[in-house]
C-alpha cells in the first residue's frame, strides 16, 4: 500500500471519528436544551450546586418529581418514565421537586493474582447518590445514596489486571426510597 493511500485512510478514520463526537456532542446539547425546555434554567442549575450529604429528611410523598443527571443535565429517563404519572412532573409548571442524581463509584471487593499481587481484579459497584431539592425555594431537603447491583465476579486466574462494574440501581429501588411507589 502506497504512502498516500495509507495517509488518506487515517485521515478517513480521524475524520470519521471527529464526526462521531460532533454528532455525539450534538445529541447530548439537544438533551440538555430539552431538560432546559421542560423544567427551567433556575431547576436545572440546582443540579449544578455542590450537594448537602449530610441533610436527611424525609422525601415528600406527594408533588410533581423530575429526575436529572447531575453530570450530564439531561432528563434521567430511566427513572422519569418510570414515575407513577401523577408524581411525574412534564413541565415547569408542574415540577415541584427535583431529584439530581449521580452515579459513584464503591469499592467492592479486590482480588489480585501472580507473584506478590502482579495482578489484580477490582470490583466496584455503582451507587447512586440522590440530593432531592424543593424547586420554588431551591432549598435542599434530602440526600439518599441508593446502592447499585453488585459487579460480576472476578476470574479464578488472570493474566492481566481487570476493572468490573455493577449496575446501577434499578429505578424500582431509587423511587422506593423517594417513597415514590
Amino acid at each position: 500500500m502506497s504512502k498516500r493511500i495509507r495517509i488518506l485512510l487515517i485521515l478517513l478514520v480521524v475524520g470519521g471519528l471527529g464526526a462521531l463526537l460532533v454528532v455525539g456532542a450534538l445529541a447530548l446539547k439537544g438533551d440538555q436544551d430539552a431538560a432546559v425546555t421542560a423544567y427551567g434554567t433556575d431547576a436545572i442549575a440546582l443540579c449544578k450546586t455542590t450537594m448537602n450529604t449530610a441533610v436527611a429528611g424525609d422525601a415528600p410523598q406527594a408533588g410533581r418529581f423530575a429526575f436529572i443527571d447531575a453530570t450530564l443535565f439531561t432528563v434521567y429517563r430511566e427513572y422519569q418514565d418510570k414515575v407513577n404519572p401523577s408524581n411525574a412532573a412534564s413541565s415547569k409548571a408542574e415540577l415541584i421537586h427535583l431529584a439530581c442524581l449521580t452515579q459513584m463509584d464503591r469499592l467492592y471487593d479486590t482480588d489480585s493474582y501472580g507473584a506478590a499481587g502482579k495482578f489484580t481484579c477490582t470490583r466496584y459497584a455503582k451507587d447512586m447518590a440522590v440530593a432531592l431539592f424543593e424547586v420554588a425555594s431551591g432549598k435542599q431537603i434530602g440526600y439518599w445514596v441508593v446502592p447499585g447491583g453488585v459487579p460480576e465476579s472476578c476470574p479464578q486466574t488472570t493474566s492481566k489486571s481487570l476493572t468490573k462494574y455493577g449496575n446501577p440501581p434499578v429505578a424500582a429501588d431509587v423511587l422506593s426510597t423517594l417513597g415514590l411507589n
